[in-house]
């Protein structure tokens, strides 16, 4: 014959060697800690901004006036955050902030929290006129897997008093 086996004698496997096992259970263990993060870190390059939100101490905003703005991001990427007051059709750039990243962005699972807080200056609400006006902050994320997600944006109504 050339060199067959005999179909009546069973074939017989060697037992896996102690590295062959270690190195089996080695790679297991980072299968189950590295799968449910890199489904976790898919979502959070999805879903970039979390929460966002503005807030003033009064509902009428004059020179001395506090505006908070707060956001939790995913960490994955960079966002920037935009303030901006509306009234009669202009928007007003009032202040700008970038919420930074996670240290290792893929595999680091923490949120981010940022923001900024402005308070209302004379020089500031020189610019504006009195009345009904609406305060705008824009949280925009950055583009991941193709994708670059619509920003999220939070408005609030205010009413401005004279300078």
């Amino acid at each position: 014959m050339l060199g067959l086996l005999p179909l009546d004698r069973p074939v017989t496997r060697m037992p896996p060697s102690r590295v062959q096992s270690a190195l089996r259970r080695v790679g297991q263990a980072m299968l189950v800690v590295l799968v449910p993060l890199a489904l976790w870190s898919g979502y959070r390059a999805w879903v970039q901004v979390w929460a966002l939100d503005v807030s003033v101490q009064e509902s009428t905003i004059r020179p001395g006036s506090v505006i908070t703005v707060s956001a939790l991001t995913s960490g994955r990427v960079y966002v920037d955050l935009r303030l901006e007051l509306m009234q009669n059709g202009h928007a007003h750039l009032v202040a700008t902030a970038r919420v930074d990243t996670n240290r290792n962005p893929a595999m680091d699972p923490r949120p981010r929290h940022g923001g900024m807080t402005v308070v209302v200056t004379e020089e500031i609400s020189k610019r504006w006129q009195p009345g009904s006006a609406t305060l705008r902050v824009t949280a925009t994320g950055r583009m991941q897997f193709l994708r670059e997600p619509p920003p999220d944006v939070r408005e609030l109504r205010v009413d401005l008093a004279r300078p």
